[in-house]
This record gives structure tokens, sequence and C-alpha cells, in this order.
């Protein structure tokens, strides 16, 4: 699992391929929520999305 989630990031940021790595998850998902700590993921903020798109006819 580390390989899929714990890598990637630092890696795409040592060779240049991006400059951050954004990782999104679901709060009332304690056991994922877990899984990237323990990765050593750390939360930096909230995201809320909206959808302004009128209702279909």
């Amino acid at each position: 699992m580390r390989e899929l989630l714990g890598e990637p990031g630092p890696v795409m940021i040592a060779t240049g391929c991006a400059r951050q790595v954004l990782l999104f998850t679901n709060l009332d998902n304690a056991t994922s929520n877990a899984l990237h700590l323990r990765l050593g993921h750390v939360p930096v903020g909230d995201f809320a999305g909206y959808d302004f798109s009128p209702e279909p006819l």
C-alpha cells in the first residue's frame, strides 16, 4: 500500500513532475484517514465543492 499512496507524491515533486500533490479523502472514513496518517500524509485544509449548473429542464 505504501507504494501506491506513500511514494508517488514525493517522487513526483523530486523529479519535477509536480510542484504539489493533493489527496482528497472523506473525513467520515476513519480507516482511510488513519492509513494516510500512518503513511505520513498530513491534513492541510478543508475543501467544499459547489455546482451552480442549472437544473435540467
